[in-house]
């Protein structure tokens, strides 16, 4: 809510923790520990309420991922009382791949049907795996990724079905492709085919989705293999099951774009996009956090259709 926050990170430690705020992020509570082991490379979550149709689930779930078992772990957070599950091992029994710091994000979702959906690709083993329960998993379809260090965000669709976003960093693409609860699509459907990325400031995109009408909202820094120099963060929606492209956030911009992410409004419609930046790209104390509001709620194009009346 505007008062009731979590905040998922990595803590000195390396642990993957949480905090939370009552007040709106003028304090926060003390760190609570969501998996112990202290090589802990990274972490996603979902919010039962960004799942459409789901007006009243309680839980944050959540995925973590470690370089000792290399292995994608679950956890899940129920926020009416602050209980967490006992970690799972969600990949470990069928999957192998050897986790590197820095070269994967873990994503989770969970669909309109309830299934619990996580993956990551790897260089040695990519894959998303899903769970009815949190408890047993097993993997979506055949893999539908190459053997490659890329960045994925899993997003939910109507009818149950799911939406992998890639980042291809070999091909510099953004793609997408669909699983409709048996098997992937084919071949992957191209976003953008020029979204250069940097090798030091990963992962910088973000998506969300609008509950009301199924759209996903995606913001992505690109051009930004050497910061500072005419870099862009754009923006994209995917509506009526096709991808729009979208005014650019940042256009040729000479500051250095470190990060990009996007979020929705489901009160008022207003989609914000947050972003880091270096005012001098290669210094790091010129770095700030910033934020921008679409002023049309990145709207895509009313859709025109022609009728033909034929004399005969």
């Amino acid at each position: 809510s505007d008062q009731n926050g979590y905040a998922f990170y990595i803590d000195s430690t390396g642990a993957c923790v949480y905090s939370k705020t009552l007040n709106g992020g003028t304090s926060w509570e003390t760190a609570v520990t969501v998996d112990s082991q202290t090589d802990c490379l990274g972490l996603g979550v979902w919010y039962d309420r960004w799942t459409s149709g789901d007006n009243t689930g309680t839980y944050i779930h959540i995925v973590t991922f470690d370089s000792g078992n290399d292995d994608l772990w679950y956890t899940r957070l129920d926020t009416s009382g602050n209980t967490l599950t006992t970690t799972v091992n969600a990949s470990g029994a069928s999957q192998g791949g050897s986790f590197t710091s820095g070269a994967n994000l873990p994503s989770i979702t969970k669909g309109t049907d309830g299934i619990l959906y996580m993956g990551i690709q790897d260089g040695t083993d990519s894959f998303v795996i899903k769970s009815t329960d949190g408890t047993t998993w097993t993997e979506a379809g055949t893999n539908p990724f190459d053997l490659a260090d890329d960045f994925l965000i899993l997003m939910p669709l109507s009818g149950g079905n799911i939406m992998a976003i890639r980042w291809d960093i070999s091909a510099d693409d953004v793609q997408s492709k669909v699983f409709n609860g048996s098997a992937w699509d084919v071949s992957w459907t191209n976003i953008d085919t020029s979204a250069t990325d940097n090798t030091t400031y990963d992962g910088a995109f973000g998506a969300t989705v609008d509950k009301a009408t199924g759209r996903i909202y995606l913001v992505y820094a690109a051009d930004i293999a050497t910061l500072g120099t005419a870099d862009d963060i754009r923006t994209t929606v995917y509506s009526g099951d096709t991808w729009i492209s979208m005014t650019d956030i940042l256009f040729n911009d000479t500051k250095g774009i470190t990060g990009a992410k996007i979020s929705f409004d489901e009160n008022t419609g207003d989609i914000y996009a947050v972003y880091s930046a270096r005012t001098t790209s290669g210094t790091a104390n010129t770095g700030n956090v910033y934020w921008k509001k679409s002023t049309d709620r990145m709207a895509p194009p009313p859709t025109i259709f022609l009728a033909i009346r034929l004399r005969i």
